[in-house]
C-alpha cells in the first residue's frame, strides 16, 4: 500500500493532521490534551522535544520528526499556554 504524506499543524485552534486520508488523522482541541510535556530528544536542536498527550491515550511528539514555524522551546511555551487557555 502507498503511503500518504501528512502534516501536523498545531496552533491556538488545536492539534489537526492534514493527509490524505482524513480518517486516520488527528482533530483535536486544546481542551482534549491531558498534558504538554517536555521529551528527552538527544540530537534535536535545543536537546529536548515537545509531547502533547490526550485524554483517549493517543499522543504526538516532536522527538524524530521535523518541526518548522519554530523550536521545540517556543511549541513547548505555546503549547502550555494554549492549554491552560482551554482548560479556564
Amino acid at each position: 500500500m502507498p503511503t500518504a504524506g501528512s502534516t501536523l499543524v498545531i496552533d491556538s485552534a488545536g492539534i489537526r493532521e492534514v493527509a490524505g486520508f482524513p480518517i486516520i488523522g488527528i482533530d483535536k482541541k486544546w481542551s482534549e490534551v491531558s498534558n504538554v510535556e517536555k521529551s528527552e530528544g538527544p540530537g534535536r536542536l535545543e536537546g529536548f522535544g515537545v509531547t502533547i498527550k490526550f485524554v483517549d491515550g493517543r499522543w504526538v511528539t516532536t522527538v524524530d520528526h521535523d518541526l518548522s514555524g519554530g523550536s521545540d522551546g517556543v511549541l513547548l511555551q505555546k503549547a502550555k499556554s494554549w492549554w491552560d487557555n482551554a482548560t479556564k
